[in-house]
């Protein structure tokens, strides 16, 4: 399935020196775990931080191998600066891909149908509803990215199209995020 994907995001970000840690086929509760896993690290010798996942899913949910459904709002919050003060400050992207399992249409008389998805809005909301004011005007959370993706597909075939798809709009955020740093870091000297 996405094995090949895998690789492929493993090479991009090995190649922009991440130390890359995968984990596979987790179950909700597992994902939760290694969210708090991850937060725990001391952070210091780093500059930024991704988090990627890939889930079946419906609407804005994703869901672990067991099928419960999981927080990705949870998820998120383990990296705040309070939970994880030696990510503070320093960019912190989630990449979320779900993949929607189409549903055969019903169709009589000889008529055809066609099936939309579209992502319902995300809140807007904070990730941490008690983001810290005090002597810092920026919220926990302003140091979060957080890119998802649906891609519809059809249970009968794999997905490893729709993976590869993502895989290139993954690419192109990233090398346009950096492009964006490099740029600022230029002008900051």
């Amino acid at each position: 399935m996405a094995v090949k994907v895998e690789k492929q995001l493993k090479a991009l970000f090995n190649s922009l020196f991440f130390d890359v840690q995968v984990r596979r086929r987790l179950q909700t509760l597992q994902l939760y775990k290694v969210a708090q896993e991850f937060a725990k690290k001391d952070h210091s010798d780093f500059d930024s931080f991704v988090f990627i996942i890939m889930s079946l899913g419906q609407d804005n949910d994703i869901s672990g191998v067991d099928g419960r459904k999981a927080s990705l709002e949870h998820v998120m919050t383990e990296y705040t600066s309070t939970n994880c003060p030696t990510l503070q400050g320093k960019p912190k992207l989630f990449f979320v891909q779900r993949f929607t399992i189409l549903k055969p249409p019903k169709v009589r008389d000889g008529s055809t149908k066609a099936q939309c998805f579209t992502d319902k809005g995300i809140e807007r909301q904070s990730v941490s509803p008690s983001a810290n004011i005090g002597g810092n005007n920026c919220p926990e959370e302003a140091d979060f990215l957080l890119t998802c993706v649906t891609s519809a597909i059809d249970a009968a075939k794999p997905i490893q199209e729709a993976a590869a798809l993502w895989f290139i709009q993954v690419r192109f955020l990233v090398n346009g995020l950096f492009a964006v740093n490099c740029h600022i870091a230029q002008h900051a000297e």
